[in-house]
Order: structure tokens, then sequence, then C-alpha cells
């Protein structure tokens, strides 16, 4: 991921709330659309997982007032698979950070790099700028439908 990149992820957390969560599988009504969401290649269970949700490109990845869906989950190395509600039908990109430290910011080096894991759906990559919406999208069709995203270091 490119410097730019990561200046938009952390453009994308300064506006994230931490106080949101993923909802948990027992709150998940049965009419409504659900999305699940499998991260996969968590080195840790330390920290928390940001997610933010979107249905148009307009903020994609990183204006988390424009998302659709925003919060954490706790953390799970290996793969942690969690539910999202009330997701419309359509074209939607999910992007995805591993906040190890638990701060709500994802931390980097000085060159910008990360020093905590990201991700996007479709596993989208972008060499210069941040991974476009275009690229990431998917046709959200029925409810249950999984979108697996690898976390990348």
């Amino acid at each position: 991921m490119s410097t730019q990149a990561l200046v938009s992820f952390l453009l994308f957390l300064t506006f994230y709330s931490p106080g949101t969560r993923a909802q948990s599988s027992s709150s998940i009504r049965k009419d409504s659309n659900t999305l699940l969401i499998e991260i996969r290649d968590i080195r840790s269970s330390k920290g928390q997982i940001g997610v933010l949700v979107f249905n148009k490109d307009a903020g994609f990845p990183s204006a988390a007032e424009l998302a659709i869906y925003k919060g954490f989950v706790p953390a799970r190395e290996g793969v942690l698979t969690f539910e999202v509600k009330g997701i419309a039908t359509g074209k939607i990109a999910v992007a995805v950070m591993h906040d190890e430290n638990n701060n709500s910011l994802l931390d980097t080096n000085f060159l910008g790099i990360p020093k905590e894991g990201t991700g996007v759906s479709n596993n989208a990559t972008s060499y210069f700028g941040p991974p476009e919406f275009a690229d990431c999208s998917f046709d959200f069709l029925r409810s249950g439908q999984k979108v697996m995203i690898d976390i990348n270091y």
C-alpha cells in the first residue's frame, strides 16, 4: 500500500467512532439483510478490528462519516467472522484495520508505513493512492452473503 493510501487510512481513523461495536449474532433479526465479514490472517488477538462499509465511492475508504456502517469488534488471531445487519442490497465495499494497541488509530512508522494491519474487500491493491471503490466493491445480493478480506501488515 502506498504512502498516500496510508495517509487515507489515517484520515479514516481520525473520524472513526470507537464506541460503535459490531452486532452479535444474537441481535440479528431474521428479516434484516446481514452481511458476513470474514477477516483472515489476523496476527494476534490484541486490540480490535475496525470496519467501515460503504455503498458509494464518495469517501471510500477514509471518510467514516459517509460509511453506511462503522464499528469495532475485538480482535482474534487467525480468522474472525462477524455479522453486520441492516445492509441494503446493491454495490458495497468494506475497509478494515487491526488496531492492535486499542488507541483507535492506525499506527505508522516515520515514513507513514503502517505498523498495524489493513485490508479491503476484493483484497484490492493500489500503488498510487488508496484503493478505488470500483476495485473494492462487490454486489451484495442477499442476506447471509459473505465477503472475505485478508489483513496485510
